[in-house]
């Protein structure tokens, strides 16, 4: 091996002195590997070089065994929100769409955590979590657009439908994925329409209800916003 790399190497540290890093899944080859990054990025800084990505990863310094903190920072501070909503609408029990609500900001939840899992360690299996878990929350989306555009005098269960369906679906494509191939280039294709689909279902809403909802008109922003 290059000297350079027996030297990361030696710094790699067996498993039994990784300590606390062994509870987020480091072990004596992927330290191997972030100590290899490492020492190449500061030795090409040192030498003038440009800055490349690695495994088609920037080189982030870890943080408490986090090896991309600010994004799991980030992750967290996503799904705050969601939390709010769940702690706030304990007290709505009468309002009809309280459950639909309350199901998109589980989802959401559970989609973040995913997401700062993924950010905290990145393994095939949080990598898998992550885009599973991203593509259920975006076609939650989907489902709220769809049951405020069409089923406006739904009640109780009949609101629980288009979620069991949502998740047949999430479910088909978690499989497809998982266990059939692997397609980035296909769930990146189904997510965008997906997006596309929300985002317009609820830009549509807005502007039939921008008379009797003041509020209407954030709706639309905010899906604007998600378009680019």
């Amino acid at each position: 091996a290059p000297p350079l790399v027996r030297e990361a190497c030696a710094l790699a540290r067996p498993n039994e002195t990784l300590g606390p890093l062994r509870w987020l899944g480091w072990s004596c080859v992927p330290e191997c590997r972030y100590q290899c990054i490492q020492a190449n990025a500061l030795s090409r800084r040192e030498e003038g070089l440009r800055t490349v990505k690695y495994f088609g990863k920037w080189a982030f310094v870890r943080v408490a065994g986090c090896t991309e903190f600010a994004s799991l920072v980030a992750s967290l501070l996503n799904g705050v929100p969601a939390l709010a909503y769940l702690w706030w609408s304990r007290r709505r029990r009468r309002w009809w769409y309280r459950l639909v609500w309350r199901l998109c900001a589980c989802q959401w939840v559970v989609t973040w955590l995913a997401s700062m899992a993924f950010h905290a360690r990145e393994t095939k299996t949080t990598e898998a979590v992550d885009y599973v878990m991203a593509m259920a929350g975006t076609v939650s989306s989907v489902v709220t657009g769809v049951i405020y555009s069409f089923m406006p005098r739904a009640r109780g269960l009949a609101l629980v439908w288009p979620h069991v369906i949502a998740w047949l679906f999430v479910a088909f494509h978690a499989h497809s994925m998982l266990w059939i191939q692997f397609d980035y280039a296909y769930h990146m294709l189904v997510a965008t329409l997906a997006v596309v689909l929300g985002a317009g279902l609820w830009i549509t809403w807005a502007w039939r209800y921008r008379a009797q909802r003041p509020h209407a008109w954030r709706v639309a922003f905010f899906n604007l916003a998600l378009l680019p």
